[in-house]
């Protein structure tokens, strides 16, 4: 009598397979979907294709949601005392001071705010984080290019906000079109360099 042994391993069983997204299924105590799902692979031992598809996708978002949760928190740090006291000197002469960087504007929180003393971040008119008076970049949903634009202008706004006019041609103070040879030249209109005091 012959016997033929298979060098291929037999496949684990569904739980242990999937042991991490069960147990990360039983610990979403917010999620019905996810309890239900948790409640089926343990009582019967598996799931669909389309529940586990479903279940993976579910836990993918999460992470992905924890992650930018612990990014914001971890913040980006820079020394940014010269950008503060440059809207300080421009709330003496304008009621909402404001720097525009493309997409990204950025304004001094009202005393009355949630948030009295932090500069607001927003991207396309959406809030996108804050920044700190320690000069810390709170952000949300930014691309590492604009998280690196803001925080150049937090650690040297003065030379930030002139490479900024010379390169779209529009000053980032008052975001517009700078015709002047002289505001060409430099980057910034002499009224609101005098206003910022840059």
């Amino acid at each position: 009598m012959d016997f033929h042994f298979s060098d291929e391993p037999k496949p684990l069983p569904f739980a242990e397979q999937h042991a991490g997204l069960i147990e990360w299924l039983g610990e979403q105590r917010w999620s019905d979907f996810a309890q239900s799902l948790h409640r089926q692979a343990t009582h019967k031992g598996r799931l669909s294709e389309r529940q586990l598809a479903a279940g993976y996708n579910m836990k993918a978002k999460c992470d992905a949601k924890q992650a930018r949760r612990e990014q914001e928190a971890a913040g980006h740090e820079v020394e940014a005392s010269d950008l503060f006291a440059a809207f300080d000197r421009a709330s003496e002469h304008l009621k909402h001071p404001r720097i525009t960087l493309g997409p990204l504007v950025i304004t001094k929180a009202a005393n009355h705010s949630k948030n009295p003393g932090h500069l607001y971040v927003k991207l396309d008119g959406a809030y996108a984080g804050k920044i700190t008076p320690e000069g810390k970049l709170l952000a949300r949903g930014l691309s590492p290019a604009e998280i690196l634009r803001i925080t150049d202008l937090l650690a040297r706004p003065a030379e930030a906000a002139r490479e900024y006019g010379l390169e779209t041609g529009s000053c980032c103070m008052c975001n517009r079109t700078l015709t002047n040879p002289d505001s060409i030249a430099a980057g910034i209109g002499p009224i609101c360099a005098e206003r910022w005091g840059l």
